[in-house]
This record gives structure tokens, C-alpha cells and sequence, in this order.
């Protein structure tokens, strides 16, 4: 009876092992599966990292937000250039001087901050930005030159009293009574720092006729709520001047390319160095030596 028992026994015990060994197996299949999806997740992460749209949720979206440009200034802005026929033909035209007055006033409204002006491009209205971004200058050729060059400049300001500010460039040479000052192209502006008030210096070339080219440099400050040119803070020997001004004549040259490129002002933030052409006082006025005079600017002067 007990080998009987013995004989059923063997199967019973075979059922187990073979039971415990399926068992087994059908674990490490699972993990395997499970070791082979997770490093498939991970080598697709590698070699799919998580792009910018999967971070929208978490990220808050910058965006700008402009509006277009006045349809009243376009519109003066047309009527200006067209004015040229006008001056060509020997008559008078307000066309610019409305349109100066519009851009004045629309300058000062904080919405202006956000217009888009690239509309002006087509009428070669250009604007230069300082480089703390905080003063603006929309410039064009007036209608009304000829070989000698009258350029407009219309400035825009951001304050130190959070308010912006805006005035031509003529208006600051009528305030001073000087209204033969250079109006130039200006090319660049800087902020002067450190300086009591806030201060810019102005690069720009001009010419007083097709063969007599200038440059100038010009101080701008912003003191008591207004604009000013009378900031004497260039020390050219022995006198403070508000402006340096270089011209030179083109005749008999034979590379006036060259000498436009000698008068040009540089100024170099980093060493505050100011280069500019050297001029002397001459019975025709003042002329180019063929020389150029460094500044460098400390204790809010150019010296």
C-alpha cells in the first residue's frame, strides 16, 4: 500500500515543481517586459527631449502686443512728401509742418510706445534709438532741401518721471535763438553716465552743399521737465562748448570718401572715448585740419 502510495505521490510532486518552475518563468517574463518597456521610455526621452509646446501648461506665454500706426499721421505723412513738387515749383507748403505737429503730439501718449512706425518706412522716416533704449529720434530729409541738407529731427522721451516727451529739434534751436545750428543725420546716441542730469551725446554727419560735408556732436540733456541743448560739456582747449562741429571742403580732393570718413565722431562706451575731427577758424569759415582730437569723458565733461 505505501509503494502504491509512493507511485501516486511521484505525479503530485512533478505538478509541483513543474507548477513552480511556470510560475517562475511567467515572473521573470514580466519583469523582463517591464525592464524592456522602461528602457525603451527611457531612450526615446533621450532621444526625444521634451520640446517647448510640452511646457505651455507650467510656462506663462510672453507675448507683445502692438497697434498700427495713426491713419491721420500716415496720411500728413503722404501729404508732406508730396510737398516737394511743391518747393521744386518755388511755392510754399505747410504739408510738413502739420505733419511735425500731429507727430509731436502723438509721440507724448504712452499708446505710442506700442505702435508699430515701421509703416513710415516708405516715406524714409527712419527712427534711431539711444542705447538705453529710453530716447528716440524719427528723422527724415525735409522736403524743402536742396544741396543743403535740413534734416528733421522729432525726439521722443521716456522720463525719469515715467512720462514721455517729445520735441523737435528745430524748436530746441528756436528756444536757444540759434536757429543756424547744423541739423545733421544723427547716426548715434549714447547715455552719458555718470552725469547729474540725464545726458545723451549726439553723432551725426551733414553737408552744407554736395561738396562741403560737416559732422557734429551734440550734448542733450533733460533738466526741471524739459529738453536742453545748452549743456556746455565739451572743453575743446581751454574753452566748454555745447557742440563740436567739423566741416570740410570736397574741391581738388581725390578721395572725398576718405576725408567724409575722417571728420565721422566716434564715441567708445566702454574707455568714454570721444574721436572727432579737428577744425581751425579760417577766413571762410571753419575748415578741417586733416587731423583728429580725442575726448574722453569724466566728471561730466569731454575733456
Amino acid at each position: 500500500m505505501s509503494n502504491i502510495q509512493r507511485d501516486l505521490s511521484k505525479p503530485k510532486h512533478r505538478s509541483a515543481v513543474l507548477l513552480l518552475k511556470s510560475t517562475s518563468m511567467n515572473r521573470i517574463k514580466t519583469i523582463c517586459f517591464s525592464l524592456i518597456i522602461l528602457m525603451s521610455a527611457c531612450t526615446e526621452k533621450k532621444n526625444n527631449p521634451v520640446s517647448s509646446s510640452d511646457t505651455v501648461k507650467t510656462v506663462a506665454t510672453v507675448t507683445t502686443t502692438t497697434q498700427p500706426l495713426d491713419v491721420d499721421i500716415d496720411s500728413l505723412a503722404s501729404k508732406m512728401v508730396a510737398s516737394k513738387a511743391a518747393y521744386a515749383n518755388g511755392e510754399d507748403s505747410d504739408a510738413e509742418e502739420r505733419f511735425i505737429t500731429k507727430l509731436t503730439a502723438y509721440l507724448s501718449k504712452p499708446a505710442s510706445l506700442k505702435t508699430d512706425f515701421a509703416g513710415l518706412d516708405k516715406y524714409n522716416i527712419q527712427v534711431l534709438t539711444s542705447d538705453d533704449g529710453l530716447l528716440k529720434i524719427f528723422y527724415w530729409l525735409s522736403p524743402s532741401s536742396g544741396t543743403m541738407w535740413h534734416v528733421q529731427n522729432i525726439l521722443q522721451y521716456q522720463t525719469p518721471e515715467k512720462t514721455i516727451a517729445s520735441v523737435s529739434f528745430d524748436t530746441l534751436y528756436e528756444q536757444g535763438k540759434d536757429e543756424g545750428s547744423p541739423t545733421p543725420f544723427f547716426d548715434h546716441i549714447y547715455a552719458l553716465k555718470p552725469a547729474d542730469k540725464p545726458t545723451y551725446v549726439l553723432l551725426g554727419l551733414g553737408q552744407m552743399s554736395g561738396m562741403e560735408p560737416y559732422a557734429v556732436v551734440r550734448a542733450l540733456s533733460w533738466s526741471q521737465g524739459k529738453f536742453s541743448i545748452d549743456n556746455k560739456i565739451f572743453k575743446d582747449g581751454t574753452k566748454l562748448q555745447t557742440e563740436l562741429f567739423t566741416s570740410a571742403s570736397l574741391l581738388d580732393e581725390e578721395n572725398p570718401d576718405q576725408i567724409r570718413q575722417s571728420i565721422k565722431p566716434t564715441f567708445e562706451p566702454t574707455s568714454k572715448t570721444l574721436t572727432y575731427g579737428e577744425s581751425k577758424d579760417t577766413k571762410d569759415g571753419i575748415a578741417f585740419t586733416g587731423k583728429q582730437k580725442r575726448l574722453t569723458y569724466k566728471n561730466g565733461i569731454f575733456q
